[in-house]
């Protein structure tokens, strides 16, 4: 809002009123009475202008300030998300996902992600398959080693450790 010819705060106030004759005497030293009053009102409408001011600009700060939380938040999501679904490069799935976000009516990051999963499914590590060249161990191989592990484990000798490790690299 303008000023509308207000001059600066603190000076002296309105005068009222014409020379110092007729008064009495007892005018003031300028030949008019001072209204402190007046003076008040203006200073306070100053800072009341200047106070809206700032709110409006706190404000804007404000909805930046949620705008920048939110998507932090969703960000974070999308990586829970991505880590959950095992992503390889999460960076990768994460940017991906935020664009098929942003071309959604109703963004769903669970849809988004099982979408980006089907699509490239490169992009995350699949089930652990066995291959044709994997060695089959019996089950005895497998229960001697969790013996020899925890025999390692509960006695702390050295030599039970190494065993247990010559075991896994034998198995």
């Amino acid at each position: 809002m303008p000023d509308e010819g207000i001059g600066e705060t603190g000076g002296g106030g309105v005068v009222i009123g014409g020379g110092g004759a007729g008064a009495g005497g007892a005018a003031p030293a300028g030949g008019g009475v001072v209204a402190p009053l007046l003076t008040e009102d203006l200073q306070w409408r100053r800072r009341a202008i200047a106070a809206e001011d700032r709110l409006a600009e706190l404000e804007k700060q404000l909805d930046e300030a949620r705008r920048s939380v939110g998507r932090a938040e969703l960000r974070s999501r999308i990586e829970r998300e991505a880590q959950a679904m095992d992503a390889v490069d999460i960076e990768t799935v994460t940017l991906l996902t935020q664009a098929a976000l942003a071309g959604m009516d109703a963004p769903d990051v669970g849809a988004a992600m099982r979408d980006l999963k089907r699509r490239k499914a490169f992009l995350f590590r699949g089930a652990a398959q066995p291959s044709a060249m994997a060695p089959q161990g019996a089950g005895g191989e497998d229960a001697a080693l969790a013996r020899a592990l925890e025999e390692a484990r509960a006695s702390g000798d050295r030599r039970a450790l190494l065993e247990y490790l010559r075991k896994r690299r034998n198995a």
